[in-house]
């Protein structure tokens, strides 16, 4: 009952990209896969979802999908006394991710336009994603893609025109792994704007294979921003789960760069023109909401995808 009054306070103050029939495969897809990182018995996977089921069964599905992503995590590392299913694939990927670095910095320092470089580098790294897709994914081949091919929707002509006249730039971190590349666009955007003020936004608690400052250890992202956490295991940014230093930031931030498609799901239905979304398309549900083929490499404004 609880959770049916918290996400009705939610559907009574803005709308978002809406529950479809197609989410419940991919929640309880992802229960399956968590299920199975934490316990290889039977026993334990049945138990879990049984009350996953509880929990879908519940809901009001008039919300963003991340949101309800919460309660389906939280019944799972409840059951199964597990916080973060994700943790050592969280590392993998950040390690495998490092393996490309050098040859990237080489495309980058060779690029006419350096920052468009750096967004093809960073939506690549958004195919690292446990959450939104079901099939398994290839990192060289989507890094090949958003060389070669580009993007579908590219705003990066807008981006550069607010930039130049920005004091402050939010980044919404998206995934573990995939911040590895995002960390080669934000050291492009400061050696190309370097009296900008980064804010690096992160993830306050684990939630799938999202980023958060755990993740981070080792890769050098506070030389570059100021690190932010939200509060709540959401794989989605909601500036009501920030704490007040994050709202603040949220708030007066000339520019904002909104990484995967998580944030694009709880963020796209504000008229917000600050606001950059940076991701691969990557499930049916956006796919046909933006009625654009699945993906697609987007870098975009709400104005220019709806």
């Amino acid at each position: 009952m609880k959770t049916i009054l918290y996400l009705k306070f939610f559907c009574s103050i803005i709308l978002f990209v809406k529950v479809k029939p197609e989410c419940f495969v991919c929640f309880v897809s992802q229960a399956i896969r968590a299920t199975e990182i934490i316990s290889k018995k039977d026993d334990d996977a049945i138990r879990a979802l049984k009350n996953v089921a509880k929990v879908l069964s519940e809901i009001e599905y008039n919300v963003a999908p991340p949101l309800i992503s919460e309660f389906v995590y939280g019944s799972i590392t409840k059951t199964l006394d597990h916080d973060d299913p994700y943790s050592e694939i969280k590392k993998k990927y950040n390690k495998i991710a490092l393996n490309y670095i050098d040859d990237l910095k080489r495309y980058i320092k060779d690029s006419d336009d350096k920052l468009q470089a750096a967004i093809n580098i960073s939506v690549a790294g958004n195919i690292i994603d446990f959450g939104s897709q079901i099939e398994k994914f290839n990192i060289k081949e989507t890094l090949n893609k958003a060389i070669i091919e580009g993007f579908l929707v590219n705003d990066i002509e807008d981006f550069k025109l607010k930039i130049t006249k920005a004091k402050t730039l939010l980044f919404l971190a998206d995934n573990a792994g995939e911040i590895v590349f995002d960390k080669l666009l934000l050291q492009t955007i400061k050696n190309l704007y370097p009296n900008l003020n980064i804010y690096i936004a992160l993830r306050g608690k684990p939630i799938i294979n999202d980023v958060t400052k755990n993740d981070i250890e080792g890769l050098g992202l506070e030389e570059i921003g100021t690190l932010i956490e939200s509060t709540k295991p959401t794989p989605g940014f909601w500036p009501d789960y920030c704490d007040n230093l994050c709202k603040k930031i949220y708030k007066k931030a000339d520019v904002i760069i909104s990484k995967g498609q998580g944030n694009f799901e709880t963020l796209s239905e504000f008229d917000d023109d600050r606001v950059f979304f940076l991701f691969i398309i990557k499930c049916s549900v956006v796919e046909k909401y933006l009625n654009k083929p699945k993906y697609s490499h987007i870098f975009a404004k709400k104005s220019s995808l709806c």
